[in-house]
C-alpha cells in the first residue's frame, strides 16, 4: 500500500516494503528482480506512469513555478514537460487534475485579475 500526504509545506510518499518485495520459492527475497521507481526515467519513458498522486503532481508544478498562484495551463504544461507518460496519454488525465483542484482542500481557486493566475495552495 502507498501512503501519500500533501500539504502546503511538504509532500511525502512512502510504500510498504513487504508488498514490493519479490520472493523466491523458498520464501527468501530475490535479489535484482524488483525495479525501483527510482530506476525509471519518467521524463523520457512514455510507458512509465509516474508513482505520484494527482495532488502531488499539482503541488510539484506549483512549487516549480516559484509563484504563489498558477494557471491551470501552467500545471498541465509542467506535468507534460516532466512526465513523458502524460505527453502521450489520452487527455482524460486533465479532467482528473481539474477535479483534484476543485475538491482537494489543499488547493484554493482565487479570484482572477486580468492576466493573473487562478489556482493557489491553501495556506492556513
Amino acid at each position: 500500500p502507498r501512503t501519500t500526504t500533501t500539504s502546503a509545506a511538504t509532500t511525502t510518499t512512502t510504500r510498504a516494503t513487504s508488498a514490493a518485495t519479490t520472493r523466491s520459492m523458498s520464501g527468501a527475497p530475490r535479489r535484482g528482480t524488483h525495479r525501483s521507481h527510482r530506476d525509471v526515467d519518467y521524463k523520457t519513458n512514455p510507458k512509465a506512469k509516474p508513482p505520484h498522486s494527482h495532488s502531488s503532481l499539482i503541488y510539484m508544478a506549483m512549487q516549480a513555478s516559484e509563484q504563489p498562484k498558477v494557471t491551470l495551463s501552467t500545471i498541465y504544461k509542467w506535468i507534460k514537460e516532466n512526465f513523458c507518460y502524460y505527453r502521450h496519454a489520452e487527455p482524460t488525465w486533465q479532467n482528473s487534475i481539474r477535479h483534484t483542484l476543485s475538491l482537494n482542500k489543499s488547493f484554493k481557486k482565487v479570484p482572477r485579475q486580468k492576466d493573473e493566475p487562478v489556482w493557489n495552495t491553501w495556506m492556513d
